[in-house]
């Protein structure tokens, strides 16, 4: 099993990535979410707590090189990062069908800020649907499920304990995607993380909409762009006439 760990891991190391927070030292996993084919920016999607906060954020690729990232629109625990077009990484492929049994998979979790290794996990609840005092359906508990994995990545930074696996997706061992997780729900008998994870179909939703907001937001930016060059355009027309009607 540990062998077929490490071809699956290998085949989409390029697809995960390390986000880091300089100066203050913390840093989580990060997909990379756009197609090769987009060959002006490369999109990081990654926890939006490590990455709303002040500071400069760092994006490390597998292949050991390092991008300062731009953060674009965060929504649902998730920010959408940004960074000059990174030739030789692959987009994280989701699986098109929700895990629905328990079942063998892995987590590409950081070692240091620069260095990811495969951990084995497993699926042991496919879904956390849950119901209240009154045996009405919680919204949205069905969304996700419960992974089993033997390393915490919990980093102290000091004054609170960051998640280093939040964010990072979790692979079948086809190399799909069957969710990213999402918190730390407890340990089990032998101590191995209990880690809650959001489905696919509606991790995917998330970065659809994502990129979506992005693309809306980069129009507006557009626009107000070209709208103050048009401004000063006309401000230096009637300028130069005011100064050809004194002459």
């Amino acid at each position: 099993m540990e062998q077929v760990f490490q071809v699956v891991s290998e085949k989409v190391s390029s697809s995960v990535v390390i986000v880091r927070q300089h100066p203050y030292g913390r840093y989580c996993v990060g997909s990379v979410v756009s197609p090769p084919s987009n060959t002006n920016t490369t999109a990081i999607m990654t926890s939006s707590r490590l990455s709303e906060e002040s500071g400069r954020i760092f994006v490390h690729f597998n292949d050991n090189t390092e991008l300062e990232a731009r953060r674009l629109v965060s929504a649902d625990r998730f920010t959408l990062l940004e960074v000059d077009y990174k030739a030789g990484c692959s987009m994280i492929e989701f699986s098109e069908i929700d895990v629905n049994q328990p079942s063998d998979a892995f987590i590409l979790a950081p070692n240091s800020k620069s260095c990811l290794s495969h951990i084995p996990a497993f699926v042991v609840q496919p879904s956390c649907a849950a119901r209240d005092a009154k045996m009405n359906n919680i919204e949205g508990s069905e969304n996700y499920f419960l992974v089993l994995c033997r390393s915490g990545n919990l980093l102290n930074v000091g004054y609170a304990i960051q998640n280093q696996l939040m964010s990072a997706p979790v692979f079948d061992l086809n190399g799909k995607v069957i969710g990213l997780v999402t918190s730390q729900c407890g340990t089990d008998k032998t101590k191995n993380d209990i880690k809650i994870g959001l489905l696919a179909s509606h991790a995917q939703k998330i970065r659809d909409d994502l990129l979506e907001e992005s693309k809306k937001e980069m129009k507006v930016a557009e626009r107000s762009e070209e709208s103050k060059q048009h401004e000063e355009g006309a401000e230096t027309n009637s300028s130069a006439g005011t100064r050809n009607r004194r002459n």
